[in-house]
């Protein structure tokens, strides 16, 4: 491999996500924080800041172009099922992180999300959103 090509190859690896529009929705400050700058990093978009609860992401999840969503299941005004069968009904990828809901629930109603427990390596979440992404 010549040395452009390890360039373009270094290159691309940093940014795996680009051009991919990302929804997140969770409720805790930090980690919606680490979520925010692991998408920008690895090259992605956000469809809006994070979001906090149902209401504003429901809004969005109907009305935005999105490409995947990271969705805390327990937020101030209840559970994001809701805003997961808008996006299912859109053929969005998912992936739940969670600290408190059920992991077979979940698969059970969403066979296809992606589960991630809190707390989580950055690692962890970069792979399964490249998994679900096919990249």
């Amino acid at each position: 491999m010549s040395g452009d090509d390890q360039a373009t190859t270094g290159t691309s690896a940093g940014v795996p996500l680009t051009g991919i529009r990302v929804l997140i929705v969770e409720d805790e400050a930090l980690i919606a924080m680490d979520l925010e700058d692991l998408i920008l990093d690895g090259g992605g978009l956000l469809v809006a800041p994070p979001l906090r609860t149902c209401r504003e992401a429901l809004a969005v999840s109907e009305a935005q172009d999105i490409d995947l969503a990271i969705l805390d299941v327990s937020l101030p005004d209840g559970e994001v099922y809701p805003v997961a069968e808008v996006l299912r009904t859109r053929d969005i990828p998912l992936i739940f992180h969670s600290g408190h809901a059920a992991h077979q629930d979940i698969k059970g109603r969403f066979p296809n999300a992606g589960w991630i427990a809190k707390p989580s390596d950055t690692s962890v979440i970069m792979d399964t959103l490249l998994t679900l992404m096919d990249l």
